[in-house]
């Protein structure tokens, strides 16, 4: 059999999987949740922060006391009894003042001023992280809490680095796919007699291993793993396969460029540049330059998986005045939710777009759609003529 009549078997086997454990899913109600439901499977505030922290705090209404605290302090690695630690949620620190470097809100702080210690949480799914905000939440503490025990953490979904780590290292790195996976699953397993705490928790550990791109139903994953190794056959489909994974998703940004080309003028008004091919991961961008300059464009932007972004380059290092007027300026738009991009980009989060997996099928017919090139075509153009009613731009 060739490699690719071995794909094609490989294929359509792996298809009658899924459609099988779609329909068990389907009669039996697995596939339902709150989380999804509420279109919040990836909101940091609304429902990760919260969420945790009503967990983690003793006073609750779980009505579970330090219990679901005791199991935090384990999987994280925090060796004190949870005796008089109080929790705080997006906890106010000041006006954020970027050259002494204090300010802000921390996500989760775990304080006991008896002890003089405390522990400060960022979390970060999608978001961008604002400049220097470990290290100012780092700043408080010191100020606040002088036991050398306090602590930041940085919780991400794999355990990333922050992206200043090299201007500041004292923190530490934690994940939802370890160790939030890992506590939630021991909290489960300690409210076996609590059958809603636990049902609960049951949907949050699929909501998780969604967003860490786990298979939520193992047993699935299980038989597609048989599948594969079942002969030489299916594993060399699998392996020949799996390399064109880049390629395949590169053709959705060459296939939503070619769109707007047929049908929008945009190719006629600006130079158009589609850099770094990595979606949908990271970084991916479609530039609009505006003229000959180099700095001032449009841009399409991949922040990270289910996230797109569109919004203003305005220069490696725009002063206060023109960050001030660009922000305005394209918080007037309401494209969506405005962001803070490091130092040199603007961005407002595209509503239509975020939440959704763009790795389907039907994603791939909508990034070919003249539709889709048209709506684009309608935000770049707008930001566009932003650009020519900053004074600062002229």
């Amino acid at each position: 059999m060739s490699e690719i009549s071995s794909a094609r078997h490989l294929l359509s086997q792996v298809n009658l999987v899924v459609q099988n454990h779609e329909k068990f899913q389907k009669e039996t109600g697995n596939a339902f949740s709150f989380t999804h439901a509420l279109d919040i499977e990836s909101d940091e505030v609304r429902l990760h922060t919260r969420l945790i922290g009503y967990l983690i705090n003793p006073k609750a209404g779980h009505l579970q006391g330090d219990k679901f605290l005791k199991l935090f302090f384990d999987v994280i690695g925090i060796k004190e009894d949870t005796d008089g630690f109080i929790v705080e949620i997006e906890k106010h620190v000041g006006k954020r003042d970027w050259e002494i470097v204090e300010g802000g809100r921390i996500d989760l702080l775990i304080s006991n001023s008896s002890r003089n210690i405390a522990y400060a949480f960022e979390i970060k799914i999608y978001a961008l992280e604002q400049e220097k905000q470990l290290e100012r939440y780092s700043k408080y503490l010191t100020n606040n809490f002088n036991s050398g025990e306090s602590k930041v953490y940085f919780l991400t979904l794999e355990g990333n680095d922050s992206q200043y780590h090299k201007g500041f290292e004292k923190y530490e790195k934690i994940s939802f796919r370890e160790h939030i996976h890992k506590w939630i699953e021991s909290c489960r397993l300690a409210s076996i007699d609590q059958p809603i705490i636990r049902e609960t928790l049951t949907q949050y550990i699929a909501n998780i291993k969604r967003l860490t791109n786990q298979n939520p139903d193992n047993q699935m994953s299980q038989e597609i793993i048989e599948l594969i190794m079942s002969s030489p056959e299916s594993f060399k489909a699998y392996n020949a396969m799996k390399v064109l994974d880049h390629q395949l998703y590169q053709k959705f940004g060459d296939s939503l460029i070619q769109a707007i080309n047929q049908y929008t003028d945009l190719g006629e008004k600006f130079s158009i540049n589609f850099n770094n091919r990595n979606i949908p991961n990271y970084e991916a961008a479609i530039s609009f330059f505006l003229g000959e300059s180099k700095d001032f464009r449009v841009m399409l932007y991949w922040l990270g998986r289910q996230t797109i972004a569109i919004g203003m380059h305005i220069g490696s290092n725009p002063d206060s005045q023109l960050r001030s007027e660009v922000k305005n300026k394209l918080s007037d738009l309401h494209l969506g939710k405005y962001l803070d991009y490091a130092t040199w980009v603007w961005l407002s989060e595209i509503d239509e777009l975020n939440e959704k997996p763009l790795l389907s099928y039907e994603s791939w017919q909508k990034f070919r759609s003249e539709e889709f090139a048209l709506k684009i075509a309608g935000w770049v153009k707008t930001i566009a003529k932003a650009y020519e009613e900053i004074s600062l731009l002229k």
